[in-house]
C-alpha cells in the first residue's frame, strides 16, 4: 500500500515557518492551524519564499488573526487572498510584495486587512497594494507602508478604510492613493498618517460611490476627488503640489471645518467645483473662501487655513460693498462663484445682498 507523509497538525495560538516552501504547501500549512484555531487566538507565519507564482487562499475564522511576520515575493496576479472574518496583520518586518497585474492581497467579505508596520506593495501598473472587495471587508494602516502601482488601497462595496499611521501611495505618477469604486464605504485618516499621489489623486471616490471621507489628521498630498459621498476635512493638512486640493464632480460634496488646505503655489482656488457637479461644498470655520463653477478659470486665492467657529451659511451669490477682514469679495455685481461666509469680524456684509444655495430656506443676516 502506498504511504502518505502525515498532514501537521498545529495547536492553537501556534507558528507556521513558510520557509522554501512552495505556495501549496503554504497553504497547506496555514490552513490546518486556521483550522483548530479558536477566536482569540493567533496564527504567526515566519519565513522566505521568493518567486512566487499563485497565492494562497487563506480562510481565516472570525476572531482570528493571522499574524505575517513572513517574506512572501514573486509575480503572482494576487500574493495572497484572505476570506472568512478573521484579521491578517502585517507587522514590522513582514514583507509582502508582487510584480503581478493585481493585487498583493485581496480581502473578501467582513475580513479584516491590518497594516501594523510591515510592507504591502504591488509594483504593477494598474495593480493594487490592497483590494477590498467584499462587503464589509477592512483595511486598517496603523504604521508600515503600502504602495500599489495604481492603487494603494482599492475599496469596491461598502467597505472600511481607517489610515492612523504610516503611508499610503503610489509607485507611478498618476495614480491614486486611495480609491473608493462604488458602494457606502467610509474612509478615515487621522493621527501621522501620511496619504500621497505626487501626481495623481491622494484620494479618489466615483460618482457610483456615497462614500464617507473623514480627514480630521494626518497628511493628504495630492488632488482629491470627489464625484460621489462626501468628504469631511477637520484636520490635518491636504495638499497639493500640481493643481486644485479639492475637486468636487457629478454628486461629490465637502464639508471643510478644520485643517490647513493649499494648492499648487497658493496661486489658484482650494476648492473647485467642476462645472458639471451637482455636489455642495459647506465651509464651517471663521474664515471664508471662493469656489470656482466654471471649472476653468483660475482665480488667484492663494492659501487658506480653516479653524473651527460659529454662524456660518452658505452663499450661491454674494455682492459686497465693504469688508473690514483680510479677504475681499467686494464687487459691483453679484459673485459668480459660489462663496461660504461667516458672519463674523472676518466679513463685513452690511449692505450685502444674499442667495442662499440651491435646495436651501434664504436667510438674510445681513441686517
Amino acid at each position: 500500500l502506498p504511504t502518505f507523509a502525515p498532514i501537521t497538525a498545529y495547536a492553537a495560538s501556534s507558528t507556521v515557518d513558510i520557509n522554501g516552501k512552495d505556495n501549496t504547501a503554504i497553504q497547506t500549512d496555514i490552513q490546518a492551524a486556521l483550522d483548530v484555531a479558536s477566536s482569540g487566538e493567533t496564527v504567526t507565519v515566519t519565513g522566505t519564499v521568493t518567486g512566487a507564482t499563485d497565492r494562497p487562499a487563506l480562510n481565516i475564522p472570525t476572531g482570528v488573526t493571522v499574524v505575517w511576520q513572513a517574506s512572501l515575493t514573486g509575480t503572482a496576479s494576487t500574493l495572497v487572498r484572505i476570506d472568512g472574518g478573521g484579521t491578517f496583520e502585517v507587522p514590522a518586518g513582514g514583507l509582502l510584495k508582487t510584480s503581478g497585474a493585481s493585487q498583493a492581497i485581496y480581502v473578501g467579505a467582513n475580513t479584516t486587512v491590518k497594516v501594523s508596520g510591515g510592507t504591502v506593495e504591488a509594483t504593477a501598473s494598474g495593480a493594487a497594494a490592497i483590494f477590498l472587495y467584499g462587503a464589509g471587508a477592512k483595511a486598517e494602516v496603523t504604521s508600515g507602508e503600502v504602495k500599489g502601482g495604481s492603487r494603494g488601497i482599492a475599496s469596491n462595496n461598502d467597505n472600511i478604510v481607517s489610515v492612523s499611521g504610516g503611508t499610503v501611495s503610489t509607485v507611478s505618477g498618476g495614480s491614486t492613493a486611495i480609491y473608493v469604486d462604488q458602494g457606502a464605504s467610509t474612509v478615515e485618516i487621522s493621527g501621522n498618517a501620511a496619504v500621497t499621489s505626487a501626481n495623481g489623486n491622494a484620494i479618489l471616490t466615483s460618482i457610483s460611490s456615497t462614500a464617507e471621507v473623514s480627514i480630521t489628521g494626518g497628511t493628504v498630498t495630492g488632488l482629491n476627488s470627489v464625484s460621489g459621498g462626501t468628504m469631511h476635512i477637520s484636520g490635518g493638512t491636504v495638499s497639493s503640489p500640481n493643481g486644485n486640493a479639492l475637486l468636487l464632480e457629478y454628486s461629490g460634496n465637502a464639508v471643510i471645518s478644520g485643517g490647513t488646505i493649499t494648492a499648487k503655489n497658493g496661486d489658484i482656488p482650494v476648492v473647485r467645483k467642476s462645472n458639471h457637479t451637482t455636489g455642495k461644498a459647506y465651509y464651517i470655520g471663521e474664515r471664508a473662501g471662493l469656489f470656482d463653477t466654471t471649472g476653468t478659470s483660475q482665480s488667484t486665492q492663494g492659501t487658506y487655513q480653516f479653524t473651527p467657529g460659529t454662524n456660518l451659511f452658505a452663499l450661491d451669490s454674494v455682492s459686497l460693498t465693504t469688508d473690514d477682514g483680510p479677504y475681499s469679495y467686494n464687487s459691483s455685481t453679484p459673485s459668480t462663484e459660489y462663496v461660504v461666509a461667516t458672519l463674523s469680524a472676518w466679513l463685513n456684509l452690511t449692505g450685502a445682498s444674499v442667495a442662499a444655495s440651491a435646495g436651501n430656506t434664504a436667510i438674510d443676516r445681513t441686517a
